[in-house]
Order: C-alpha cells, then structure tokens, then sequence
C-alpha cells in the first residue's frame, strides 16, 4: 500500500472483503479470517490515517470498524450476474431482504451505503429506473456491465451518456 501511497493514491476501495468464507467453513475458522480481516484494516488506518477506505461487504466486520472506514459498497441490489455463466439475473427478494437486513446496520453508523447492479449499458429506461429505486433506498447507486470495464451510470448520470 506504501508504494501506491507513492503513486498518488489516496484512499483504499477493498474488495470482496468477504472472500474467505469460501474457505473458512467452521464458525472457528470464520471468526479467526473476520479477526484478521478487520486487524488489517485497523493497520491501514494507523499506517495511513488520512485515507479514506470503502469495504466491498464485510457485512461481519463492520462492528469492529465502523469507525475506520469511509463507506461499504455491495453488489446485486436488484440486478446482479450468474456466477457461473456471468449473465444478468434479478436478485430474488429474499437476497434483497438479506442484503436490507446488513444495510440498516451500516446505515445506523452514519455511513454510506453503495448499492452496485449489473446491467447491459444500453439498457438505459432499465437502468434509469433501477437508479430512481436504489435511491429511494437511501442508498448511493452504481450501475455496471458484467466486466465492469466501461464506466457505468451513478445518481448523475455516467457511462456513454446521461440516463
């Protein structure tokens, strides 16, 4: 992180904080990689105070360091993408319910909460819309292809034009 810290980056965007449960099975090997997870963002802020950090989930760590961190972004509010094939699918309301659930936590911190969809980039009405209800959420929206390799559309507008 020094050396990006050299290269003029400022703030630190964390991804899939929660990869590990793919490997830790057991509550104990759970709670030993949430233990180090947060120890190492606890690091980051004493190394580098003036940094601003965003998680991507981490929805078990925020206790421990909501204080740290600048914001929490997470994934397929309404849209999200197979895992296996990458095509776009609706998120069912169960997930949404699930993800609501984590977001009212964050949300009662005072932190921002960023709600990323997937989305073909020339489906504009559909991501308009899916803008409109992100926001009536309370929450920041982002609206990415499945690669994210172009620049999507946000609360004002982005990605090859306005919505």
């Amino acid at each position: 992180l020094g050396e990006l810290r050299k290269r003029g980056f400022q703030n630190f965007f964390f991804d899939t904080v929660d990869a590990y449960q793919h490997v830790a099975k057991t509550p104990e090997q759970r709670a030993i990689y949430e233990a180090n997870v947060a120890a190492f963002i606890k690091a980051v802020k004493s190394t580098y105070p003036d940094a601003g950090i965003i998680l991507n989930r981490g929805f078990e760590i925020v206790d421990e360091v909501h204080d740290l961190i600048d914001g929490v972004l997470f994934e397929s509010l309404f849209y999200g993408l197979d895992g296996s094939t990458l095509t776009y699918r609706e998120v069912p309301e169960a997930d949404r319910a699930w993800l609501m659930g984590h977001v009212r936590k964050i949300r009662a911190y005072g932190l921002p909460v960023i709600a990323l969809d997937y989305l073909p980039l020339n489906e504009r009405e559909k991501i308009a819309e899916d803008i409109r209800r992100i926001r009536k959420m309370g929450l920041i929206p982002y609206i990415g292809d499945r690669y994210l390799q172009r620049i999507g559309y946000s609360a004002t507008g982005g990605g090859s034009g306005s919505v």
